[in-house]
């Protein structure tokens, strides 16, 4: 098998972990446990497949991989064991209507919790737009980029610099804009309204170490 191949057969297994975590806590209204088990389950997957693949492609570091390879298939088969009925215990959500996301912000929390259905379905419908768009603008260039550099690093390369300026002057005005679209949309909903919530205020997502 070439290289080339194995990166690619990589890049999917990971992309597909990475959808199905989506998927299934999109479709299933899970606790704040299963949804951590649930993460740890996919991610410990994803460093799996990248322990696997690097290994197949360099021999360094070769014991260190190994170790990572073995621990990440044990957790995720504990958590994976676990989850396993999940689909039974959690009820499930029609047509991807879950507006949770991680590191989701305390005031965007708020804000989905008292949404009605029109707002829920506007704002749902906004989030696979802008996902529709990012995959087209951003995923599907950044995966061709990455198969390049293999193929031809100097071609690769000749594609990352056009794709950066591209990033800076077209992509990233339109992410800010699509952000600050979405942003909008959660001011005009009935309870964000009702506690004076504007855009300036309001955040999508924070992180673990944020303040």
């Amino acid at each position: 098998m070439s290289r080339a191949t194995m990166i690619v057969l990589l890049t999917v297994g990971v992309f597909g972990q990475l959808f199905t975590l989506w998927l299934r806590q999109a479709v299933y209204q899970l606790t704040a446990a299963q949804r951590s088990a649930l993460w740890t389950t996919k991610l410990t997957l994803v460093s799996a497949l990248l322990a696997g693949g690097i290994s197949l492609l360099t021999k360094r570091f070769q014991p260190y991989l190994d170790l990572i390879l073995v621990a990440s298939m044990v957790i995720s088969a504990v958590f994976n064991f676990w989850l396993r009925r999940v689909h039974v215990a959690t009820p499930y959500k029609p047509n991807f209507q879950s507006t949770w996301s991680p590191f989701q912000s305390a005031e965007l929390r708020e804000i989905c919790t008292h949404l009605n259905q029109t707002e829920q379905a506007r704002l749902v419908q906004n989030a696979r737009e802008r996902g529709r768009l990012i995959g087209q603008w951003f995923a599907v260039p950044v995966a061709m980029i990455g198969v390049l550099l293999f193929l031809s690093w100097r071609l690769g390369l000749s594609l990352l610099a056009l794709f950066t300026v591209y990033f800076m002057l077209w992509l990233l005005p339109r992410f800010r804009a699509m952000r600050r679209r979405s942003i909008e949309l959660l001011c005009e909903t009935e309870w964000a309204r009702g506690q004076n919530y504007t855009p300036s205020q309001v955040r999508i997502m924070t992180f673990p170490w944020s303040k």
